[in-house]
């Protein structure tokens, strides 16, 4: 009886893991792709206006089926860098 209990606990806590996964990995492929075409956006059009800049990721956003509000996305350029803070909701 008691190695059912353990079989039956094992299958339940492998079934949530799976679950977990299912609901998770799908979410984390879609953020690394649209965090590396913001990479590349900034790349390719980094030498623009961070007003430039801005419109392009948050066509790319958009494109994607990211909602991103306007206060939401910010682009600060420096002479070394430029860093772009994005909230968004799928």
């Amino acid at each position: 009886m008691l190695d059912v209990v353990r079989t039956i606990l094992k299958s339940a806590v492998a079934l949530l893991v799976i679950y977990a996964a299912w609901q998770i990995v799908p979410v984390y492929i879609d953020y690394q792709q649209l965090r590396t075409e913001v990479a590349d956006t900034t790349r390719e059009r980094g030498r623009g206006s961070e007003q430039e800049l801005h419109e392009a990721i948050a066509q790319l956003a958009a494109a994607r089926g990211v909602t991103v509000r306007r206060q939401d996305l910010t682009v600060s350029k420096s002479r070394a860098y430029t860093q772009v803070e994005m909230r968004y909701t799928k």
